[in-house]
């Protein structure tokens, strides 16, 4: 009853030039164009997407930052859309900055979404959003620094999964499908760095959303999610590192997609470490979920238990 074979292939081009056009300005333009095609059980779906965008930005003086954005995007299956964002950023003085910017998204449903075997929604049309953020950054000289950005979004269209009217008969458990009414996605971001000592570094991250649809909480989408890290070059060539990861007040469907209910918070707890042997070859290893966590972000799909890994990396 599962799907015996499934082949994916992606070819993509890019061109990307800037430059500066006269002092205080620069330039930045460019093109990408990526087929996608999928192959399941002897069943091929293909689309691709070209797209152009430039960047314009200008510094007046050293206090201002100005930027705006362009892309045009022409999909095979869907008609072409025009997206943006432009941004500012004001330095108060030397320490502590301003910025805001304010720009719209676009995203065309998957291959999988669309045509997926068991859950795909053929009708699907591209997610579309509109966002605008403002935040602060203060610096600690060389010690660190601290940023807080408040931020919005508006999202048509948005592609989930659940039980819907546009379920083909044999989807009885669900398929994609895209949310009738607009969501919104608010909340507050919490970032910073500070080095102890010139060998250890703290850093973290706090995020706090409120991302709701017509008045129902978005699912799978945490309410709360910190994490912390540290970071020690305990010798020149040896740097051992930890962080953990707090998530908290997630909802998710049951099984029989009725109401939403709550999943468990979880905590994870990472372990690393790095060895230069040369100036070009380190060797690293990391033990992911040390405490051997059993937690889900998503119902009924157990994230992975502890997982150790290590290898080689050279540069030349």
């Amino acid at each position: 009853g599962f799907s015996q074979e499934f082949i994916g292939e992606r070819d993509a081009v890019s061109y990307l030039a800037s430059g500066d056009i006269s002092s205080g300005i620069a330039l930045a333009f460019g093109a990408d164009w990526t087929e996608e095609r999928s192959e399941v059980d002897g069943v091929k779906d293909d689309a691709s997407n070209a797209a152009v965008f430039g960047e314009l930005k200008s510094t007046p003086n050293d206090q201002v930052e100005l930027s705006l954005t362009l892309r045009y995007d022409d999909y095979s299956d869907f008609d072409g859309q025009l997206t943006g964002r432009a941004a500012l950023s004001y330095a108060l003085n030397d320490a502590t900055t301003l910025r805001a910017s304010i720009g719209t998204g676009y995203r065309a449903p998957s291959l999988y979404e669309r045509f997926g075997p068991f859950a795909g929604g053929g009708t699907l049309d591209p997610e579309s959003s509109r966002s605008i953020d403002l935040g602060i950054e203060h610096s600690y000289g060389d010690r660190g620094s601290v940023t807080a950005t408040l931020f919005y979004t508006e999202i048509d269209d948005l592609i989930g999964f659940g039980v819907s009217p546009d379920c083909l008969p044999s989807q009885a458990f669900g398929c994609y499908t895209q949310l009738d009414d607009m969501t919104t996605s608010r909340g507050l971001e919490l970032s910073g760095t500070y080095a102890l000592t010139d060998r250890v570094r703290l850093s973290g991250a706090y995020t706090l959303t409120d991302a709701e649809t017509d008045g129902d909480r978005l699912v799978r989408v945490p309410r709360h999610d910190l994490s912390l890290a540290v970071q020690a070059d305990v010798t020149d060539r040896l740097q051992l590192g930890a962080s953990v990861t707090h998530v908290a007040d997630i909802l998710d469907f049951p099984l029989d997609f009725s109401a939403p209910t709550a999943l468990d918070d979880f905590t994870v707890i990472d372990l690393s470490a790095r060895y230069a042997i040369t100036d070009t070859a380190s060797a690293y290893a990391a033990i992911d979920n040390v405490a051997d966590a059993d937690y889900e972000t998503v119902r009924g799909f157990n994230a992975p238990e502890r997982t150790v890994r290590f290898g080689i990396e050279t540069t030349f």
